[in-house]
Parts: C-alpha cells; sequence; structure tokens
C-alpha cells in the first residue's frame, strides 16, 4: 500500500504519496462505470507522467530539467508535441482578433507571428515580425487574399516588395517573363 501523508505541521504541506519499496508513487483517477480514467506518477529518473485512459497511455511526462513532451517523451527541445495521427498538432486560440506566438532570449522579444482577422469575422491574416528590443517590426505580411507583402503592411497583389529584389539566378534577374543580365 501506499502512504498518505497530510501534514501541516512538519517541512511540508498539503498531500504527500510515496511508493512502497519498488512500487512508483502514484495517483489514480478512476470511475466505477470506466475503470481507470487517468494517472499521475513519478519515475526513477525523477520524471512526473500524467496518463490517460484505460491502458495508461502517457500524456504528458515533464522530465528532472524541465523539459516537457506531449504526446512523446521530452528529448533536447523544452518542449516536444507529437501526433500519431494526420492531425492539427497545435492550437493557439484567443478571444481577441489577435493570436500571437513569440520567440525571445532571456525575456527579450526578438520575433514573432501574428495572427490576426484583416476584415470581416473569420479571415484569417499573418504578420511576422523581426528585429531586436522591445518592439520587433512588422517585415512580412500575408493577407486572407493569399497577397504577400515585403516591407509593406499592405501588399496589393501576389507578391508585393516595397524596397529591391536580389535574385540569385547566376548574372540574371527575371521579371515579367524577361531576363536582364548585369
Amino acid at each position: 500500500l501506499s502512504t498518505v501523508i497530510i501534514d501541516g505541521l512538519s517541512n511540508y504541506q498539503g498531500l504527500e504519496v510515496k511508493g512502497v519499496g519498488a512500487a512508483r508513487p502514484q495517483v489514480k483517477f478512476t470511475n466505477v462505470n470506466q475503470g481507470l480514467l487517468g494517472q499521475i506518477y513519478g519515475t526513477e529518473g525523477n520524471a512526473l507522467v500524467i496518463a490517460t485512459g484505460t491502458g495508461g497511455a502517457t500524456a504528458i511526462t515533464i522530465d528532472s530539467s524541465q523539459r516537457v513532451g506531449i504526446g512523446a517523451a521530452p528529448n533536447d527541445y523544452q518542449v516536444v508535441i507529437r501526433e500519431a495521427s494526420n492531425s492539427e498538432v497545435l492550437e493557439l486560440s484567443t478571444n481577441d482578433s489577435n493570436c500571437t506566438l513569440a520567440f525571445s532570449k532571456n525575456g527579450d522579444p526578438v520575433a514573432k507571428i501574428v495572427a490576426y482577422e484583416d476584415g470581416a469575422a473569420g479571415t484569417g491574416a499573418f504578420r511576422f515580425y523581426t528585429g531586436t528590443g522591445a518592439s520587433p517590426t512588422e517585415s512580412v505580411r500575408i493577407s486572407s487574399a493569399g497577397y504577400v507583402g515585403i516591407g509593406t503592411t499592405s501588399p496589393n497583389n501576389n507578391a508585393t516588395v516595397a524596397d529591391r529584389i536580389q535574385l540569385g539566378i547566376g548574372n540574371t534577374a527575371q521579371v515579367g517573363g524577361r531576363a536582364s543580365g548585369s
């Protein structure tokens, strides 16, 4: 049997679950009608595992380095998300008209991707920001019409570029079906 201690008088407070001998400590969630619904347990490698379903399939693992695996074991990355089927793997959602995925180093923003509505509700578009400091600047925009803007916030064609384009096709640049050499 496992030991459950609820004690506010010692060095810890709350609930402690201890395994006996080689048994791993675990908390199981069961239902009379459905059996095992899920469990939380520790491993010998000091990882915390959250498992679901009657087979106890691992859903989330947090290892001793605080790396997280969702649907997979943690590896060299801080977060690993893996889906066995061909469905969507990650959804970012908000109640606002913007949903941001930000990238930072030591808490300082370096880039971000913003999905937003650029017209009627449900018309999705993207803005890509790059740079350093507190406010990365918008570099690329993809409108809901599929227009791509580089260096402009209002693309009005399949590709709109605010400044020069350099093509690395030998010494030839091709624009509008015509080639010009250097």
